[in-house]
């Protein structure tokens, strides 16, 4: 799907209405920094260099109910490290037109659109957000993180007015193009999201020299599918209601797909490493072992491209952190189109210091997966 990018627009003079995503984790009321900052302010700048006359930036942080959902006041001053901007503590409507029209100030950020419900509830006919849009001329979409969502700032703006797809959208997309089109593509799947895991899977069905290397919780649901007792891993697993699907899954693709062949666990306060064999066991698994991270460094040097997404254990313990890091080492030092996906990577990327060369680190979650697994994102339909 081809769209239009800020190059195929005149906005010299414009008012550019922004959608980012600044969404991050936040650690007793403190919102941590993350790539997406950096990536924002970059993007924001090349939109600077056009000479627009006015730039508001929408985003959100969280969601209602939920111990992050809070305002944007942190995410400015991030913010501010990187491209001068003006937060604006108010919501989109009549009043944020007022204000932006009367200061000097070139780039705004408002508040949290999640304080809105017309930024979800949009079968609205008198939509805050839609009419807010209504005082701009070009509405970019640099938030590829949020176009699997239907709301007001991803599928109703477009509506209304001139549209296209931001520096970092573009640059999403360019190398999802690049990851599925490589063959072979070896998966390299970890972690506890098990919702993220099926529609991925999908591209083994592009291609028979396909492989998936499932570690975390992908690896204990197919084989607990396939009737094998891990012991204590077994009772602590919270996704069973999975297990018809990953048996249905191991049975089409048996042949394509890599398991462990032995896995790291504590006892007694240190890092002991069991063959499979030696299951079940009354301790938890907190990574994968030596022969598993041999056996899969092999496979990523057979592959043409390599997509990794969830840490292969539990990396935030420098204990359980070596099957990730190694991984990722041989994944950077291979040379390979590499496509690196999730907030558990990106940080054990930087916390441990992996030296090579990455492809691309996506900054995208549940809208990456979604894509990948073939489903349409209703945020760049709207830029059709």
């Amino acid at each position: 799907m081809e769209f239009k990018t800020i190059n195929d627009f005149e906005l010299k003079g414009k008012r550019i209405l922004v959608r980012i995503d600044l969404n991050s984790s936040v650690v007793n009321g403190k919102v941590l920094e993350s790539a997406r900052f950096l990536r924002h302010a970059h993007a924001i700048k090349s939109v600077l260099k056009k000479n627009p006359a006015k730039i508001v930036l929408l985003a959100h942080q969280g969601r209602k109910g939920e111990k992050d959902f809070t305002d944007l006041r942190q995410h400015a001053r991030i913010l501010n490290k990187y491209v001068k901007v003006k937060f604006t503590p108010i919501l989109p409507g009549k009043e944020a037109l007022r204000k932006i029209e009367n200061l000097h100030d070139k780039i705004f950020l408002l508040d949290n659109v999640r304080f809105l419900d017309d930024e979800t509830n949009i079968a609205k006919n008198d939509n805050v957000i839609v009419d807010f849009a209504k005082g701009f001329d070009i509405f970019i979409q640099d938030a590829f993180s949020v176009c699997h969502r239907a709301h007001a700032t991803t599928v109703l703006i477009p509506r209304i007015i001139k549209s296209c797809i931001g520096p970092n959208v573009d640059e999403e997309l360019k190398n999802i193009n690049q990851l599925v089109n490589r063959r072979p593509l070896l998966l390299l799947i970890g972690g506890q999201k098990v919702a993220d895991y099926l529609p991925i899977v999908k591209l083994l069905e592009k291609d028979k020299r396909n492989k998936l290397l499932a570690s975390g919780y992908l690896d204990f649901l197919i084989r607990i599918s396939q009737g094998f007792d891990y012991g204590m891993q077994n009772q602590i697993m919270k996704d069973i209601k999975f297990i018809s699907e990953f048996k249905n899954l191991y049975n089409k693709f048996s042949g394509q797909i890599v398991l462990p062949i032995d896995y790291a666990i504590e006892k007694d306060g240190k890092r002991k490493e069991v063959l499979l064999s030696n299951f079940p066991s009354d301790f938890k698994i907190c990574d994968i072992g030596k022969k598993t991270i041999e056996l899969f460094s092999k496979e990523i040097g057979k592959a043409n491209a390599v997509f990794v997404k969830g840490a292969l254990g539990c990396v935030e313990d420098k204990r359980f952190a070596e099957g990730t890091v190694s991984i990722l080492k041989a994944v950077a030092k291979s040379r390979k189109f590499s496509f690196i996906s999730g907030g558990s990577i990106s940080t054990a990327i930087k916390r441990y210091k992996i030296k090579g060369k990455f492809s691309y680190i996506s900054l995208s979650g549940g809208a990456l997966i979604a894509y990948l697994g073939g489903k349409e994102l209703p945020g760049l339909e709207a830029l059709r």
